[in-house]
């Protein structure tokens, strides 16, 4: 069975939301087949999800820490539509 799946980062107010998307099975066989298998396999997933965020909180330190004051922006020139 192929599973395609993409994972989302979405802002929120309050943070980041991460969303998990899954492309259709493709013939009956592999429908049939995900029944027996998608319950372990969503599973498999949530339990990644407490590491994933340590790493993404990491990335993002790492990130910030690496970062100066944030530029001036030159708008001489610039007038607002």
């Amino acid at each position: 069975v192929k599973v395609l799946h993409t994972i989302e980062f979405l802002p929120s107010g309050t943070g980041t939301v991460i969303e998990y998307r899954f492309g259709p099975p493709e013939s009956d066989r592999e429908m049939e087949a995900m029944k027996e298998i998608g319950p372990a396999y969503g599973a498999a997933l949530r339990s990644a999800l407490p590491d994933l965020i340590v790493q993404l909180e990491a990335a993002y330190a790492d990130l910030l820490a690496g970062r100066g004051p944030e530029p001036e922006v030159e708008t001489a020139g610039i007038t607002e539509p």
